[in-house]
């Protein structure tokens, strides 16, 4: 059985009546969480590929730097793999630093249009690119010959005559000493020694 309920007082003359009850508010729901933005692997690729674009560069620069510093002592059959090599890794950082400049112009476009996508099946982008990647390749096959031929070289000995000039001081002239006669000097004549000694240094 339910208790009975308790009969509200009733408010004394003059006071305010009292409130309405306001009801409680519904619970807010639980916010879902924010699934992770995905990484822009676009991005990242072009980054990657950048970077890669430099290390060519920097070492197609060192292969050249480095064969020009050994090849002076070749002879001409090793030379002439050594320039083969020279100018394809010379149009290789050419066609590299053309890739960096086609990566910057379609960064650029994406970034004025938001309706393009940036891709790297780009024309343009595919065509520098691997020319750069084959030029380097045909410049490192060079090389490779380059140093074959080169550790196959005997270079001859240098039997040419090596003429030496010698300065020689002139000496100088010889020093005379007069040494004084043992004799007194007679009156109007001379020294009365027949040959005085004389000295020479």
């Amino acid at each position: 059985m339910s208790s009975p309920s308790t009969p509200v007082p009733p408010a004394p003359p003059g006071a305010a009546p009292p409130l309405p009850l306001i009801p409680a508010a519904p619970p807010i729901p639980p916010v879902p969480p924010v699934p992770p933005i995905p990484p822009d692997w676009r991005k990242h690729a072009f980054d990657f590929l950048g970077d890669s674009t430099k290390q060519l560069i920097t070492v197609a620069t060192g292969i050249v730097t480095i064969t020009i510093i050994f090849s002076k002592d070749l002879l001409p059959h090793a030379r002439i793999s050594a320039l083969c090599a020279w100018i394809l890794l010379t149009i290789s950082v050419v066609f590299g630093i053309w890739t960096l400049y086609t990566l910057s112009g379609i960064l650029y476009e994406a970034a004025a249009d938001p309706t393009i996508t940036p891709k790297l099946t780009h024309g343009d982008l595919r065509f520098v690119s691997g020319a750069q990647i084959l030029s380097f390749l045909a410049g490192i096959i060079a090389v490779l010959i380059f140093g074959i031929l080169a550790v196959g070289t005997n270079i001859p000995p240098d039997n040419k005559p090596v003429t030496v000039n010698c300065i020689v001081p002139p000496q100088p002239p010889p020093v005379v000493i007069h040494e004084p006669c043992p004799q007194p000097p007679q009156k109007g004549k001379g020294c009365p020694c027949e040959n005085p000694p004389v000295h020479e240094k």
